[in-house]
């Protein structure tokens, strides 16, 4: 039997449930690496969980977008000192030994926003905003959704 590339069900992915607009508690589910930004600088791609939901976001390993890692990493609830100590650097954070270490299973608080293209917008959350959603009831994501 031939394969039905037209079957519009074959466009959905397991994952194809985006996480809606609004502030949410979500989970670092998976990092995906061997990107690279327009400059040539080294990507990484975070996808963020929520039940059977998923949204990601790209992050650049650069001097320019390093604020955006920290932002990730302080919402993350990860050590910046303990990093500072064990002499990592931007550039570390594409090596899967590193990130997957630091980040994979993390919890923390995100804003999903209408971006470019049909694509959301991520933005991780001081902390403290993790606390006022629990504190609202939001839960905790027990897992991954693979």
């Amino acid at each position: 039997m031939a394969n039905k590339w037209t079957d519009p069900e074959k466009e959905k992915s397991p994952m194809s449930e985006k996480i809606p607009d609004g502030k949410h508690i979500v989970k670092i589910a998976k990092i995906l690496y061997g990107y690279e930004s327009k400059a040539g600088d080294p990507q990484i791609m975070v996808i963020f969980a929520k039940g059977d939901s998923e949204a990601t976001a790209f992050y650049t390993l650069s001097s320019k977008a390093e604020h955006f890692v920290i932002m990730l990493l302080k919402a993350a609830n990860v050590d910046l000192s303990r990093m500072e100590n064990d002499n990592l650097d931007l550039a570390d954070l594409a090596k899967p030994e590193v990130s997957d270490n630091l980040l994979v299973g993390r919890v923390l608080a995100v804003e999903v926003e209408p971006g470019n293209g049909g694509y959301k917008n991520v933005t991780p959350l001081r902390r403290e905003m993790y606390d006022t959603l629990i504190a609202a009831g939001e839960t905790v994501p027990e897992s991954a959704p693979f």
